[in-house]
Formats: C-alpha cells, structure tokens, sequence
C-alpha cells in the first residue's frame, strides 16, 4: 500500500500535510518552552527559590511544559522516514525515536495537567481553608507529586509496552495511534503494514478509555478547586 493510496482513501487534506501544519507548532511549542524556561528562571532568581509550595509546584509544571512543548516542537522531525503518510514536515527518526517523541509528550502533558490540579487546590487550601503552610508541604505536596508522577511515567509506558504509540496522519507528532489509523478504522487486516496482533485494536480502546477517565478526574478536580476560590472570593466580597 503506497502512501498515494492511503491517500486516495481521504477526502481532505488533513492540516498536518501543510506548511503551516507543521511551522505553526514549532514556533507555539518553542514559545511555550522559552515561557517555561523563564518562569524555571524567575523563582530560581527569587529570594524563595524553590522553599515554598507554590515555587515549587510551578517548577515542577514549568519542567513537565518545557519537556511537552520542546517534543511537541520537533514535529514531524521524529517520525520515520520510511512512513507512508504525507507530511509537509521532515521525517528523519526511526520507530525508537518516534516511541520516545510520543512517550516524553504523554509524559509532559499528563504531568502538566496533574501539576495544574495540584496548583489550583493549593490556592482552595489556602485562600478558602486557611491551611497552615507547614501542613500542605508535608501532606498535600507528596500526595500532589505521588499523584502526578504515577500518571506521567505509568500511562506512557503502557502504551509503549502495547505498541501503541505511533505516527498520525493527523498530528504531526508521534502519538497513541494504531499503525496505519485505516487498520483500526475500517479495519482492512489483509494490509501488509498491519503488523498489530489481533487484541491490539482492543487494548488501544481499553486504554484510551482509561486514559480519558483519569484525565477527566485531573479536569474536574481543576475546576472543582477554582470554583471553590472564585466562590470564596465572591462571598469575601459581597461581605
């Protein structure tokens, strides 16, 4: 199956085989990285450093961002160069560079929205519950950083014990995918790109829907604590 042919299969062009699809997020994943880089900078500079909880939560997310944005950066750079999608951008990688992309990018964005929960609760603990600071750093924080760094290091490792993390003819990096998508679309078995087991189909479905439960439990703790500040202000205020 030549990529002219998978191509055919589609009735649009999807945005990654563009230009802009891959110049754009190289320059919003650079932007992203040098933003972090800065914050890592400022409380480095600071009198506090990282001797507080908010300091060191921000580091800890602007670590995970830095990590995400700089793979999410390389683009198509590390894809192999021997897959049969169309990208505007480069393929240079292998299949090991291309698993690594994608592992460092699950690993940074689970990692970032566990750190972004973890930030939103330390404000409802201590603008809503006047929580003493010694407490959040020796019960909060472990909790926090125990939570984050499970999800961060054992989702993608799952998915790269599975194998699934490949190329996507609609991302222009590395991600949890079926190789080729069509396999698992329409699910033609007789291609002989198809190197998936017959349970891969099953174990991409079981895992994503995990996936998508732990980090609609991450979303909903985010919003439960800025709702439980903005609520509190609000009554500060009205009072």
């Amino acid at each position: 199956m030549s990529s002219l042919d998978l191509e055919s299969h589609h009735f649009y062009k999807p945005f990654t085989a563009t230009i802009a699809g891959f110049i754009l997020p190289c320059v919003n994943g650079l932007i992203s990285a040098c933003s972090s880089a800065v914050i890592l900078h400022v409380i480095r500079k600071s009198q506090d450093k990282f001797s507080t909880t908010y300091h060191r939560i921000m580091g800890l997310m602007s670590f995970f961002d830095i990590i995400l944005s700089l793979l999410f950066a390389l683009g198509t750079i590390m894809m192999p160069s021997d897959t049969f999608y169309k990208f505007a951008g480069p393929t240079l990688g292998n299949r090991a560079t291309c698993q690594a992309q994608g592992w460092l990018i699950i690993f940074g964005f689970t990692g970032s929205t566990a750190m972004y929960a973890a930030l939103s609760w330390y404000f409802m603990l201590t603008i809503t519950f006047n929580v003493k600071a010694s407490k959040i750093a020796c019960i909060f924080e472990p909790v926090a950083y125990l939570y984050t760094f499970c999800q961060a290091l054992i989702g993608p490792s799952v998915y790269l014990s599975k194998d699934l993390l490949n190329p996507n003819p609609y991302d222009i990096f590395c991600t949890i995918a079926p190789y080729p998508q069509s396999c698992d679309e329409e699910k033609w078995y007789d291609w002989n790109y198809c190197e998936w087991a017959e349970n891969a189909i099953s174990d991409y479905n079981f895992y994503m829907n995990v996936t998508i439960n732990i980090m609609l439990f991450t979303f909903i703790m985010i919003v439960l604590g800025f709702s439980v500040i903005l609520w509190t202000v609000f009554q500060k205020n009205k009072l």
